[in-house]
């Protein structure tokens, strides 16, 4: 029975993995970055306001990102008038216009090594949200959320996200794994405290963006499939030991059962019984083994 019950759950968790495996690779097929390819920049709506394709915009932005410094803990006075900047142009244009626009399958090294010279410039990235958090209002009013997000190419290494126009029913808060598509402008290299930081530590420092995030609910469908391979796991290995605890039982109960005395034989009426026969009747049963001295007084 142990054998036949390692069997059938061995099969049992294959198929759990092979229905996980199933689930997790449908919904990559339906992940952000496998949406269909943006219209071009002409086939896109026009801003609603400047942005960085007005020349005098590009300009006053320009001078203005040069005071800007890199790896500090808070932006300081002077770097929020071009924060504000690139959250106005993120805000007078589409996700897919932005998208359209931005440099793709950009290394993580290439702003976070040499930001002074691509302080504005327009990105974009397949990311995996790991944190957000509301960052409230800017200057103008506009609601902004902030993520730590990573790609592919950066390894462990986060990227600060500011989102304009944060997507509804996206979940905010720690320990996150949302995939989505960013595009936004490249503003410095943020300075931040780690959670796991040792005092005296330097702070770890990470590439600050402003731009939109394109996430559709149907990512969060291999969590849940996630879950229920957990749930069906755990009733596979607490079906294990109750039949495991089953067949124990029942072997013991076998094992005492045939260990039993015979009956002590009677004479017949009127009869005597042979010695050898009462002597043979007394003698230890093959299961018993050992030494019975002492059970026959």
């Amino acid at each position: 029975m142990g054998i036949t019950t390692l069997v059938v759950l061995f099969l049992l968790i294959s198929r759990l993995r092979e229905q996980g495996t199933a689930a997790r690779l449908a919904d990559a097929d339906q992940t952000p970055a496998k949406a269909q390819s943006p219209l071009t920049v002409a086939q896109l709506p026009k801003p609603t306001g400047p942005t960085d394709e007005d020349p005098d915009e590009a300009d006053l932005a320009k001078d203005e990102l040069r005071g800007l410094s890199d790896g500090t803990l808070t932006l300081g006075p002077e770097e929020m008038i071009p924060y504000n900047r690139l959250v106005s142009w993120v805000k007078s244009q589409s996700f897919a216009r932005l998208w359209a626009r931005g440099e793709k399958n950009l290394a993580y090294t290439y702003l976070y090594d040499d930001a002074p010279r691509n302080r504005g410039k327009l990105v974009a990235l397949d990311v995996e949200i790991r944190l957000v958090h509301d960052a409230k209002r800017n200057d103008a009013g506009v609601h902004l959320y902030e993520a730590s997000a990573t790609t592919k190419r950066s390894g462990n290494h986060l990227y600060d996200l500011i989102i304009v126009d944060f997507p509804t029913k996206m979940p905010v808060g720690a320990f996150i794994r949302e995939r989505a598509r960013f595009a936004g402008y490249f503003f410095k290299v943020q300075g931040f405290e780690s959670g796991v930081a040792q005092p005296g530590r330097a702070a770890e420092k990470a590439p600050l963006l402003i731009g939109r995030l394109d996430w559709k609910p149907a990512a969060a469908s291999s969590q849940t499939g996630d879950w229920q391979e957990w749930n069906w796991g755990a009733a596979a290995l607490a079906f294990l030991v109750l039949a495991l605890s089953a067949s124990f039982v029942l072997w013991k109960w076998k094992r005492g059962k045939a260990a039993v005395r015979r009956d002590i034989l009677t004479p017949p009426s009127g009869g005597v019984i042979p010695v050898e026969a009462w002597l043979d009747q007394c003698a230890p049963t093959p299961y018993e083994g050992g030494n019975q001295e002492g059970n026959n007084e």
